[in-house]
């Protein structure tokens, strides 16, 4: 248990264990000396915890390993002594008595307390966990220790070993999840997973708010660049239409964005009458027209892509948006809403988003002769001939009067 050895290490240096104890006499009362039980309950009182330790030490010799545990134990029932808490939670583990160790636990205080205590204790409760069976149980608490250490060995050798059957499904490692920016950030729960990564939902510590927290699958070179491309375009937009990045760290994997609401793919199955639907496209479209005056395509319109802040629609992910006119790398998108210049990679046009538009349209919106013409000539083979965001608007604004 080499984290053990690095807490004890730890203890000695800052806090002034058995060790030091040897070296430097403490200048303790003499009729406290004679009673090491008495000295450990004043020690424990006055929340010295150095003091109590070597009290501790002092009355194990004298009385016995187990008669000491026993005693401390049930001092430290009413009081918060992090290390020798510590200390006697993996004393008794020691002894095979897992729980009496995990009583202490139980309690252990986190607020003000040393992380290598933190980390000690957390590793603790972990591995007694992997011993019972408990997969879940010992995830959790291997996930705290990487929050506090991301270059934790044991922490993340044990995640990623059993990464298959703790959690199936998300493609983001775990390893990855409990990292989050050095524990800024505590996962609650998945909105969705992509391609190239996972949307969690999230509670931001340090300025305590509630965030959908983005992780990428992996962290090369090229994939920090694409999540920085995807953080700033919409920041550098900044239209109520459009998501809003709260913070990006390219080393995690992570973006942190406002947390919206469900997607239109969602909106749908929860039941959208057509009026409704309508007017709330004609609002995305207003959204683009504004994109591409900005001179930007977004090249990934989906029903996924469009999520909703207090009813009104909302613009997300913009991790394959270019400027227009500029090369993309090769046919990128999603295969049933792009057009075919799209996939034949040339040069980023708002026409693409029309087309990907269209097929929106003609997915869930109802079948009525108002909005046939509208929606084959947004599908049209020709760019030159599909018509304009704005003209989109305006057009399906006034069918919606009709529905």
């Amino acid at each position: 248990m080499k984290w053990l050895e690095r807490f004890w290490k730890w203890w000695r240096k800052a806090e002034g264990g058995p060790d030091k104890a040897k070296e430097q006499p403490q200048q303790a009362n003499p009729e406290a000396l004679k009673d090491p039980l008495s000295a450990l309950r004043e020690a424990v009182i006055a929340k010295k915890d150095g003091e109590a330790l070597a009290c501790f030490d002092e009355l194990a010799a004298q009385k016995g390993v187990a008669f000491a545990l026993r005693e401390a134990s049930a001092l430290l029932v009413n009081h918060e002594i992090p290390a020798l808490r510590m200390r006697l939670a993996a004393e008794w583990e020691a002894m095979g008595d897992e729980e009496n160790a995990l009583a202490l636990l139980a309690d252990f205080p986190e607020q003000g307390v040393d992380e290598t205590l933190l980390i000690a204790a957390w590793s603790m409760r972990a591995e007694i966990a992997e011993r019972r069976g408990q997969s879940e149980e010992a995830r959790r608490f291997w996930e705290r220790v990487l929050m506090k250490d991301i270059h934790h060995p044991r922490a993340r050798a044990r995640l990623l070993e059993n990464q298959s059957q703790l959690r199936p499904g998300p493609n983001a490692t775990i390893a990855l999840e409990a990292e989050l920016a050095h524990g800024r950030y505590r996962v609650q729960g998945l909105l969705g997973r992509g391609a190239s990564g996972t949307v969690f939902d999230a509670y931001d510590q340090r300025i305590g708010r509630r965030i959908a927290l983005k992780l990428m699958h992996r962290r090369g070179p090229e994939e920090r660049a694409r999540l920085l491309h995807e953080a700033r375009v919409p920041w550098a937009l900044s239209h109520p239409g459009v998501i809003r990045i709260l913070d990006v760290d390219p080393d995690v994997g992570l973006i942190a964005m406002e947390p919206l609401e469900a997607s239109l793919r969602d909106r749908l199955r929860q039941g959208l009458s057509p009026r409704e639907l309508c007017m709330a496209l004609a609002e995305i479209a207003k959204v683009l027209s504004w994109v591409h005056e900005a001179g930007w395509v977004h090249r990934d319109l989906k029903p996924s892509n469009l999520l909703f802040r207090a009813g009104m629609p909302v613009l997300s992910d913009f991790a394959l948006a270019l400027p227009k006119g500029a090369l993309p790398q090769g046919g990128e998108g999603t295969r049933p809403f792009m057009p075919p210049e799209q996939a034949q990679g040339k040069p980023a046009d708002p026409a693409q988003d029309i087309h990907a538009l269209g097929v929106m349209l003609a997915q869930v919106l109802p079948k009525t002769p108002a909005l046939a013409p509208l929606i084959d000539s947004m599908r049209d083979p020709n760019p030159a001939h599909r018509p304009s965001a704005s003209a989109i608007a305006h057009a399906l604004e006034n069918a919606a009067s009709t529905l």
